[in-house]
């Protein structure tokens, strides 16, 4: 089987490079952009893509060298923040891919399943009468990436059934674990608790809401969720993934905290505030457990010791190079 991963380097396209060369004997095609460092797999089965997918005829390219037989769309802009930052470069990085592997691959004329990586931001903030949130509620983004991953999500079942595609909507809710850029809540806690470890700052780890509240799930059941919606997901329909339990940034943080190996004070920082926060998620993944067989594994707790030692390690990393 032949695979193509776009976004393999980033945070959830590298995990699941590393989770089909684990389980199964894919061979796989990964586009990477710009600086970010692909996932060092060493195996033969990984074959690097730089492409600027923007580009319809970058595209074409890509479609025509991996010959996929199944393709996971995960590249795109993932960051709230940089959305209110450039809007309009956000839309257009999420929405002009969307629609270019459309019609590249329709261009192909041979079939290939297709699983486009959405966001639970699409639901907005729903009251707490509507939850636990599943794929019937409205999109009601409330901020510029959402709105770009709610036209993915269209896009994506008008072409597949313009196309009679096997084409295939995920929605994840927050997800998180080692590798992820610290431009996202947990890293920059870990990072910021292991470089206070090594004595490269103070004991202080600066911190924005709180209060929020997210249905976490670990980025290995995530992507472990992708797959297996590739081998019993059905074509034009969409699938929740998510713990189905909310949890507080607070609970995150002292979580971390407990692992630290040095006392660590907690001060607020407006700058790590953003606009539009959403108070609440909770998934409902009653579908993706029907129909796929999926629920998740991983306790957060796990989660969260990995991510802090990959942090120890990468500041143990940094400090040696010097």
């Amino acid at each position: 089987m032949r695979v193509l991963i776009t976004g393999y380097s980033g945070f959830a396209g590298s995990h699941l490079t590393h989770y089909l060369l684990a389980e199964t004997r894919a061979r796989i095609w990964g586009t990477v952009y710009g600086k970010r460092a692909a996932p060092r797999s060493g195996s033969d089965r990984v074959h690097e893509i730089p492409a600027d997918l923007r580009d319809a005829e970058a595209m074409r390219d890509v479609i025509e060298a991996s010959d996929p037989d199944v393709v996971f769309h995960l590249a795109g802009e993932p960051s709230v923040q940089a959305s209110w930052q450039e809007p309009w470069r956000t839309f257009e990085t999420n929405v002009r891919m969307q629609f270019n592997l459309h019609q590249a691959l329709a261009a192909r004329g041979k079939p290939a399943r297709l699983l486009v990586v959405i966001s639970n931001e699409v639901y907005g903030a729903a009251p707490d009468d509507a939850m636990p949130t599943d794929e019937s509620a409205p999109f009601a983004p409330l901020n510029p990436y959402a709105a770009s991953k709610a036209m993915q999500d269209m896009v994506a079942f008008v072409y597949g059934r313009a196309n009679d595609a096997e084409v295939i909507r995920l929605r994840p809710f927050t997800h998180l674990g080692p590798w992820q850029d610290d431009r996202f809540v947990t890293p920059s806690f870990a990072r910021q608790i292991a470089e206070i470890e090594a004595g490269l700052r103070d004991p202080v780890v600066r911190v924005g809401n709180l209060s929020a509240m997210r249905d976490f799930t670990d980025v290995r059941d995530m992507v472990r969720g992708y797959w297996m919606a590739a081998e019993h997901g059905r074509a034009g329909e969409a699938y929740n993934l998510g713990s189905g339990r909310s949890r507080s940034i607070r609970d995150l943080l002292d979580m971390l905290l407990d692992r630290a190996g040095v006392p660590v004070h907690v001060e607020p920082d407006p700058d790590r505030l953003r606009p539009s926060d959403v108070p609440r998620t909770l998934c409902d993944a009653g579908k993706a457990k029907r129909e796929l067989g999926w629920s998740p594994e991983i306790p957060l707790e796990r989660t969260m010791t990995d991510v802090l030692e990959e942090w120890r390690e990468r500041v143990r990393t940094s400090q040696a190079a010097r």
